[in-house]
C-alpha cells in the first residue's frame, strides 16, 4: 500500500508546483526540452490581444527648426498649428488686406531668425465699415479699431472746452467702407510758453529787442518783448525763432510805448515758413491783438513795420502754445 500511495502523492506535488509557478496567467512559463537541452523563453499571452506579443514604445518629441519658416501668404490655421506643435505661444493681429481673410500678411520674428518662443501673425480681415468714434477718449478709439484690423493715426487739435485726449474728429467719417487706416483728431491740453523767454535766431541789424516789465499804452505787462529799430534798418524789423513744428498757436496783445511819436504806427506780419499767417496795425493810444495758427511751422518770422525811427512796438506778454509732449511750459506770470 505504501509503494502504490507514492506516485499519487508525486502527482500531487506536481500539480502544487505548476500551479506556484503561476499567478495570473500573464507570467511566463518555461519549458525544457531535454532532447536538445536547451531552454525557450515565449511571451505570456495578454487577454484580449490574440496571442500576440505586446510590446509598449514612446517616441520622442520632433525638435523645432533652427530658423523661423517663411508664413506670408499661408492660412493662419496652417501657420498657428505649425508653431503649436512645437509649443510656441502665437498672437493673431487682425489687418485689413486686400488679401483672402486668414491669410498671414505679416509675420515677427521675420523668416530666417532664429526659431522664437513666441511668435506675432498679422493676419489679413475684410474691411468692415468706420463706426463713430467721436466723443470717445482717445486710447478706446484706438483699441475699437485696432481689434477690427484699422491702422490708427493721431492727429493733435486744439479744442477749447473739450477733455484733454477726447476724439473730437475722424477721417474717414462713420460708415465708410473699404477703407483700412483711420485719422482721429484728438483734443489735447495746451501749454503756454512766453515768447519772451526766446532768444530768436536771428534780428535784422540796426533793431533792438528787449525782454521782461514793460509799459505799451499804460498797460505794463510782465513778460513783454519790445522792438524798435533806427533808420538805418528803414524801419522794418524781422525776428527769427525755430519752431521746431512743436507749437500750434501764437498770440499777443500789440501797443506802442508811452513814449512813442504820438503819430506812429507799427504794422506786424506773423509769417510761418514764409507765409503770411496774420497782419495787425496799431497806432499811438491804442492797444491791438492778433492771433495766428502755427501748426506743423519749422520757422517763425516776425516782421514788423514802423511809421518812422521814433516808435517802439510792445508786445504784451506774447505767448505761442504747444501740446503737454512737445512745449516746455512756462509759469504763468504774477500779478
Amino acid at each position: 500500500m505504501k509503494i502504490k500511495a507514492l506516485p499519487l502523492a508525486l502527482l500531487l506535488m506536481s500539480i502544487l508546483a505548476a500551479c506556484a509557478g503561476s499567478t495570473d496567467g500573464r507570467q511566463t512559463s518555461t519549458s525544457t526540452s531535454s532532447h536538445s537541452g536547451t531552454t525557450t523563453q515565449s511571451a505570456a499571452i495578454v487577454p484580449g490581444e490574440s496571442g500576440s506579443t505586446s510590446e509598449s514604445s514612446t517616441s520622442a518629441p520632433l525638435p523645432p527648426p533652427d530658423a523661423m519658416p517663411n508664413y506670408i501668404g499661408r492660412q493662419v490655421k496652417e501657420a498657428s498649428g505649425e508653431l503649436q506643435s512645437f509649443n510656441v505661444r502665437i498672437t493673431e493681429t487682425p489687418e485689413i488686406s486686400n488679401q483672402a481673410p486668414g491669410t498671414v500678411i505679416r509675420q515677427d520674428p521675420q523668416a530666417g531668425d532664429p526659431y522664437p518662443t513666441t511668435a506675432q501673425l498679422w493676419v489679413s480681415v475684410a474691411a468692415p465699415p468706420v463706426p463713430n468714434l467721436v466723443g470717445m477718449a482717445f486710447g478706446e478709439a484706438r483699441t475699437k479699431l485696432e481689434a477690427q484690423g484699422f491702422g490708427v493715426s493721431e492727429t493733435q487739435v486744439l479744442a477749447e472746452g473739450k477733455p484733454d485726449g477726447t476724439v473730437v474728429s475722424q477721417n474717414p467719417p462713420e460708415g465708410t467702407e473699404n477703407v483700412a487706416r483711420v485719422e482721429l483728431g484728438v483734443a489735447r491740453e495746451p501749454k503756454l510758453t512766453y515768447l519772451a523767454e526766446w532768444e530768436p535766431l536771428s534780428i535784422s541789424s540796426s533793431c533792438e529787442r528787449e525782454a521782461g516789465a514793460r509799459e505799451g499804452n499804460g498797460e505794463l505787462y510782465s513778460r513783454a518783448m519790445t522792438v524798435s529799430c533806427s533808420s538805418w534798418a528803414r524801419n522794418v524789423a524781422e525776428l527769427e525763432y525755430d519752431l521746431s513744428r512743436d507749437y500750434q498757436r501764437i498770440a499777443s496783445t500789440i501797443s506802442l510805448t508811452n513814449d512813442s511819436n504820438s503819430s506812429g504806427t507799427a504794422k506786424v506780419e506773423v509769417i510761418g515758413d514764409g507765409r503770411i499767417v496774420a497782419s495787425q496795425q496799431v497806432k499811438f493810444g491804442k492797444t491791438a491783438n492778433f492771433q495766428a495758427e502755427i501748426t506743423d511751422v519749422l520757422r517763425l518770422t516776425l516782421r514788423i513795420a514802423f511809421s518812422d525811427d521814433d516808435v517802439t512796438i510792445v508786445f504784451g506778454d506774447p505767448t505761442i502754445e504747444g501740446f503737454p509732449e512737445n512745449a516746455v511750459p512756462s509759469e504763468s506770470p504774477t500779478s
